[in-house]
């Protein structure tokens, strides 16, 4: 399989994945929506991509999606950021998101430190970035998202669920 984009055809980055897109920036508030439907509350989502391909913006279109009006930044710097979701979303029982960043993680002790074992629960979904820094045993993801920058306005975004 083959995608042409203007005048340049690429092949799928990810094809193993069971499900994969480009998306358009401008369109990735419905593609959010689209991905919201595959997500479970209780996820734990691997966000795989190069820096800039797009993880955090993805996560605040998800969160949008799912109602979340405020400010959604990146846990670049802060590690780990919490958004309480309002009870009327579209998951039964969801009440927040939790949106990680791995890349200054080395082992098990690392995410240890967070005392993330009573928040990772049939109330939310955790986004991590850079999981490819620790074994995803140590935090046993349920989906993974993997982000690839195409051009200034376009990614490939392919994800499957591992449970």
């Amino acid at each position: 399989m083959t995608i042409t984009i203007t005048n340049k055809t690429i092949r799928p980055i990810y094809p193993t994945m069971q499900k994969t897109k480009l998306v358009n920036l401008e369109k990735l508030p419905l593609f959010a929506r689209e991905l919201v439907g595959d997500l479970r509350a209780g996820d734990r989502v691997a966000l795989i991509g190069e820096m800039g391909a797009g993880k955090t913006t993805l996560v605040k279109a998800i969160a949008k999606a799912l109602g979340y009006a405020g400010m959604v930044k990146s846990p670049t710097f802060t590690i780990l950021n919490e958004y309480k979701l309002s009870t009327d979303n579209d998951f039964s029982g969801l009440k927040k998101i939790i949106h990680a960043d791995f890349y200054r993680f080395e082992n098990l002790k690392d995410i240890q430190a967070l005392d993330l074992e009573s928040e990772l629960n049939n109330e939310t979904i955790f986004f991590a970035e850079w999981p490819e820094k620790v074994n995803k045993v140590d935090w046993n993801p349920t989906v993974v998202i993997k982000i690839i920058w195409i051009s200034p306005t376009v990614r490939e975004i392919g994800w499957e669920r591992l449970d």
